[in-house]
């Protein structure tokens, strides 16, 4: 059986220990000692905040990729070129 546990650092960094029964796990100098539901919500914290920062480097990099490819539009080359080399494939029109 094995026994676990969740600590804080006083950074903000959040880890799990487990453990073989009986063996002990010392508390790392500093760190909290969380409960399940601390865990929980710090855990979902972060992911928050890991998940706003992908999508702001996928919306940066769509960004330069759109202005990249108006770019290379603009200057002459032909569009599947220019997408090719920016990496971006404008929307297609529905009409």
């Amino acid at each position: 059986m094995e026994t676990t546990t969740r600590f804080q650092y006083p950074n903000g960094d959040i880890v799990t220990v487990s453990a073989t029964e009986g063996a002990v796990v010392g508390r790392p100098e500093g760190a909290l000692i969380l409960s399940d539901v601390e865990y929980a919500a710090l855990l979902a914290q972060a992911e928050a905040r890991h998940a706003a920062h992908v999508a702001q480097l996928v919306a940066a990099e769509a960004a330069r990729g759109q202005k990249t490819y108006s770019a290379l539009v603009s200057s002459g080359l032909p569009v599947d070129v220019a997408g090719i080399l920016s990496g971006y494939t404008p929307p297609t029109s529905q009409d």
